[in-house]
C-alpha cells in the first residue's frame, strides 16, 4: 500500500490495491494470488484470483476468477499439478449468511465448479503430496472449525472424514513426505494459536497383522480336548494430535510452509 519513494498522499484510491495468499505453481513458473485489481468501483475490495508469470510486471498478470460482489472476493488459491487451481469463494447463502465454498477452475475466467457446499462452509484447502487427498477447514456456518479430509480425483471430492473436531483448527499443511498434517490451534480455551502435528496413523492406520494360529498339542489331541481358538488382535491405540509449540502465538490467518 505504501512506497517510500512515492508521494505521501495519493488522491486516487483506484491506485491502491490489496494482494494476499501468494502461491507458486508446481512448476514454479507462475505466482497466483488474491488481488483486488480491476475493481468495478474504486472503493470495492472484492479480490479475484490472479496468475502472474515469475519475473513479470503486474500488468502482465491475468485474472482467473470473477468474485461475487460485496463478499470480499475469491481467496486462498491452490495451484494443481495438472493445471488449474482450487480456491475459496465467498457468497451469501439462501439464509443471508456469508459462507465459503471450495471451487475448482481449469482455465482463466471459466465458470468452474463448486467442490463443497455452503452448508459445509469450507476454506483453507491443502493438497496431499501425492495429489489424492484434500485437507480443509470446515465450520458448517457455526462458531467452530473442523479439520476435514476427502479423496480428490482431480475433478471432485469423495466422502468427507473429520479428523479434528474438538479444537479451533486452522491452516492444515501436509508434510512433504506424507507422514502427517501440521495445523494451528489454541492449546486451550482463549489461548494463543500453537503448532500441532497429526501423525498419519490418525487417518491412515497401517493394516493389522495376522492373528497367530495356535498349534494343538499332542496331549490335547489324545485327550479329545478342543483345539484352542485364535486370539483376536488387540485394537489399535488411537493416534492423537501432538502439540509442538507452547506460548508462541501464531497468526491463524497465515499458512504453514514446510522447509526441507
Amino acid at each position: 500500500l505504501t512506497n517510500n519513494a512515492g508521494s505521501r498522499f495519493n488522491s486516487d484510491p483506484g491506485a491502491n490495491h490489496w494482494s494476499f495468499y501468494p502461491r507458486f505453481s508446481p512448476d514454479e513458473k507462475t505466482l497466483y494470488m488474491s488481488y483486488d485489481s480491476a475493481k468495478q468501483l474504486d472503493y470495492e475490495v472484492d479480490s479475484a484470483i490472479w496468475g502472474l508469470p515469475i519475473g513479470a510486471t503486474i500488468n502482465q498478470g491475468r485474472r482467473w476468477t470473477s468474485p461475487n460482489q460485496y463478499t470480499g472476493g475469491d481467496v486462498q488459491p491452490l495451484p494443481l499439478p495438472g493445471g488449474g487451481l482450487i480456491y475459496v469463494k465467498y457468497d451469501e447463502d439462501t439464509d443471508g449468511k456469508m459462507a465459503s465454498e471450495l471451487w475448482l477452475t481449469t482455465r482463466p475466467l471459466s465458470a468452474g465448479k463448486a467442490l463443497t457446499t455452503f452448508d459445509e462452509d469450507c476454506s483453507q484447502p491443502a493438497l496431499s503430496p501425492d495429489g489424492t487427498m484434500l485437507a480443509m477447514i470446515c465450520s458448517r456456518k457455526q462458531q467452530q472449525s473442523q479439520l476435514v479430509i476427502a479423496p480428490f480425483d482431480g475433478s471432485s471430492l469423495g466422502d468427507r472424514r473429520v479428523l479434528v473436531s474438538d479444537q479451533w483448527v486452522a491452516q492444515p499443511a501436509w508434510s512433504p513426505d506424507g507422514a502427517g498434517i501440521a495445523y494451528l490451534a489454541p492449546a486451550g480455551t482463549g489461548g494463543l494459536f500453537q503448532l500441532w502435528w497429526l501423525p498419519k496413523g490418525a487417518y491412515a492406520p497401517p493394516p493389522p497383522g495376522p492373528s497367530p494360529s495356535p498349534t494343538p498339542t499332542a496331549s490335547a489331541a489324545r485327550k479329545g480336548k478342543p483345539t484352542p481358538k485364535p486370539t483376536a488382535a488387540p485394537a489399535p491405540v488411537p493416534v492423537k494430535p501432538v502439540q509442538i509449540t507452547t506460548d508462541v502465538g501464531f497468526d491463524a490467518t497465515s499458512s504453514i510452509a514446510w522447509h526441507a
